[in-house]
This record gives C-alpha cells, sequence and structure tokens, in this order.
C-alpha cells in the first residue's frame, strides 16, 4: 500500500508524474529523502517504546524485590534508586502506560502562524510565472517567518499544486 507523506501521493519506483524528466527525477529525489526521514522517525520511536517498556518492568522489579531484600544494604540502595526514578519521571503505574500511548499516536504538527503565511503568500503571489524561491530566498524567508528552510519548501510545494490544480 503506497503511503501519503507529508499529504502528497509519492510516486512508485518507475512512475511519472509529468512529462518533464528533470521534475520527475527531482520527485524520486525528494521521496527517497522523505522515506529516510520516515526510517529514521520510525526508529526513534521505536527506541523510545523500547525505553519506557524497560523502565516500566525494571521500577515493577524493583518493586517486588524489596520486601525480599528488606534490611540489607542492597535493599537501601533500590529504595534509593526507587526514589530518585520516581522523582525524575513520575512513575505511577498509569503514567507509562500513558507515556507509551503517547508516543504510538501521531500528533497532528500545528499550523504555521498568519504571519508567515501571509509572507509566503504574498511572494508566491508575486512570483506566480515562477513560483520556485532561490535558496537564497528560501533562507531570507524562513528567517523572515520563523520557520525552517524545510518548512518553506513544504509550503512552495503544496501551494504550486493547489494552484495548479485550481487552474486546470
Amino acid at each position: 500500500e503506497e503511503e501519503l507523506l507529508c499529504g502528497l501521493h509519492c510516486p512508485s519506483e518507475g512512475d511519472q508524474w509529468l512529462d518533464d524528466p528533470e521534475l520527475n527525477e527531482g520527485l524520486r529525489l525528494w521521496r527517497e529523502v522523505l522515506e529516510r526521514r520516515r526510517a529514521k522517525a520510525d526508529q526513534f520511536l521505536a527506541s523510545c517504546k523500547s525505553f519506557l517498556n524497560e523502565y516500566a518492568q525494571t521500577v515493577g522489579e524493583l518493586e517486588s524485590a524489596a520486601p525480599v531484600l528488606a534490611g540489607t544494604t542492597v535493599a537501601e540502595k533500590i529504595e534509593e534508586l526507587k526514589k530518585t526514578v520516581k522523582r525524575k519521571y513520575g512513575y505511577d503505574a498509569g503514567r507509562v502506560e500513558a507515556l507509551l500511548m503517547e508516543c504510538s499516536t501521531k500528533k497532528r504538527r500545528p499550523n504555521l502562524t498568519d504571519e508567515a503565511t501571509t509572507t509566503l503568500q504574498a511572494w508566491f503571489a508575486k512570483h506566480k510565472e515562477n513560483p520556485y524561491p532561490s535558496e537564497s530566498e528560501k533562507e531570507k524567508l524562513a528567517r523572515k517567518c520563523g520557520i525552517t528552510e524545510e518548512q518553506v519548501c513544504n509550503w512552495f510545494v503544496n501551494t504550486r499544486k493547489r494552484y495548479w490544480s485550481k487552474k486546470s
């Protein structure tokens, strides 16, 4: 099943979107970048889930070992460690599960500010014949809008697509 990345259907190997080979190559390269970023994000999410599961298991093991080791130096160290962990991470039975749920649910990212959108729209309206900002223009727009260059690029990709689909 083909995934939707950044709200765009990315072509599969061999797909052609337009009769422009240069644009098709650019889209193919962009798809590869998105796939690499998605893989890294998935890897990070998996490591977060793994950490939280190990954390819950460790705290559970420490709590079950406490009665057996009562009165020993090991028990005191375990209690000290439990207090430190609880103080740092605020452990309670439902919290780790809540964190796991939070990690597993995807959150919608916030929209750009109205000022940023207005600035980008003004640039687009002024350059409708060639709505492709240069690298230096992307840097300036990103600084002016308070966003990343990647967000500027994505905004222009989406806006060009919407603009051209309305014209058709």
